[in-house]
């Protein structure tokens, strides 16, 4: 029951972020431009990752071979229709927009290539 209701929330999330009618100013709270689309995956079966602290999340990070894995605050691994977001247990830290943000990896692809850096952590 706690996986339809994930995968029911994740589906009304993909769905409202594509009636989302873009602006000139396509940069989120994070300090991140949405550069440009790499790819659109409407379908998505999204697995989370939760860690109990930034530490055990960034030791992961640079075991993947992350670049900049010691400033990652959240990160995403996507393969065609699957994808994974690794972020803190939300009953440690709660920051739902790290959730929107690795779901947009998931969607577009890579689509800040050349941020590279934590901009602003909110």
């Amino acid at each position: 029951m706690k996986v339809l209701g994930t995968l029911l929330f994740l589906s009304i999330l993909i769905a409202s972020l594509g009636s989302v009618s873009w602006s000139n100013d396509r940069i989120a709270a994070d300090g991140y431009v949405f550069e440009r689309k790499q790819f659109t995956n409407h379908e998505v079966r999204v697995r989370m990752v939760y860690y109990r602290n930034i530490t055990e999340l960034q030791l992961e990070a640079n075991i993947r071979k992350f670049t900049n894995s010691d400033q990652l605050l959240a990160f995403a691994i996507s393969q065609e229709n699957y994808c994974e977001i690794h972020t803190i247990d939300p009953m440690v830290e709660y920051r739902p927009e790290r959730y929107g943000h690795e779901l947009m990896h998931c969607i577009h692809g890579n689509w800040h290539n050349r941020q590279f850096v934590i901009t602003r952590e909110n």
